[in-house]
């Protein structure tokens, strides 16, 4: 319980775990107040407003949390990205280890016999088997891999020769099934701009393997710069059976 001399700031911290610096920069950055280059040099308290890293003339709120290329190449952006992933890491490899502690749910096929109904008689109701809420629920013998350390390999036993690696992977070979979510971390306002272009993306990588029979799910999900997850995080996740991994992160 929180003591009556707590601050607000204390609350926030404790309700919300966000420290005060991640506070103070989440409202700045909502409140276009946040101290870049730009902003600097319309208070007058900067000569220019050139970025720091790569001398654009306008270094924009825009341009510091997502467009600047010298952060990109030092890794800043990709830092970021998989901090994200790190987030759901052990979340997943629970989901998936208990998954593959269940017996498969099949849908159950009632018999023949019962499509026929004497006459003057009503057909009888017949009770449904649980079915699969889950896409996990699909198989028992899952394979997850995260591509956190740029050493994901799309697996070879689908017979695809590919360089792509979402970002998220995993697969029952037995089946042939496979589930793949892209995490993409743009500007909120490029949250459905930013899913067609990763969804495209790998859209080719997705014909092929229905080719080949494979069952595909393919999923992107997007958490904007400023922290806000997309409807998409929820959806990815509720896909797996999840119902909480979204309000981790």
């Amino acid at each position: 319980s929180l003591s009556l001399s707590t601050n607000q700031t204390d609350c926030n911290e404790q309700i919300l775990f966000v420290s005060e610096p991640e506070q103070k920069t989440l409202i700045n950055a909502q409140g276009l107040t946040l101290p870049t280059a730009s902003s600097l040099h319309r208070w007058g308290l900067k000569r220019g407003a050139s970025c720091n890293l790569c001398w654009k003339l306008r270094a924009t709120l825009n341009h510091t949390l997502s467009g600047c290329t010298a952060a990109l190449n030092q890794g800043r952006y990709t830092w970021r990205h998989n901090n994200g992933l790190e987030c759901v890491r052990n979340d997943l490899k629970g989901m998936i280890a208990a998954a593959n502690r269940k017996p498969i749910r099949t849908t159950h096929i009632p018999s023949i016999s019962t499509s026929f109904v004497r006459a003057n008689s009503k057909p009888k109701l017949e009770k449904k088997n649980a079915q699969a809420n889950s896409l996990l629920d699909l198989a028992n013998d899952w394979k997850l891999l995260i591509d956190i350390d740029n050493s994901l390999l799309f697996p070879s036993c689908t017979g695809i020769v590919t360089s792509q690696r979402p970002d998220i992977v995993i697969h029952f070979e037995l089946q042939k099934i496979i589930i793949w979510g892209e995490l993409t971390v743009p500007a909120e306002r490029r949250l459905a701009e930013a899913a067609f272009i990763k969804w495209k993306r790998y859209l080719n990588l997705e014909i092929q393997l229905r080719a080949k029979a494979w069952r595909v799910h393919a999923f992107t999900w997007e958490i904007g710069y400023l922290g806000f997850p997309d409807y998409s995080v929820r959806r990815f996740f509720e896909s797996w059976g999840s119902r909480t991994l979204d309000s981790n992160l």
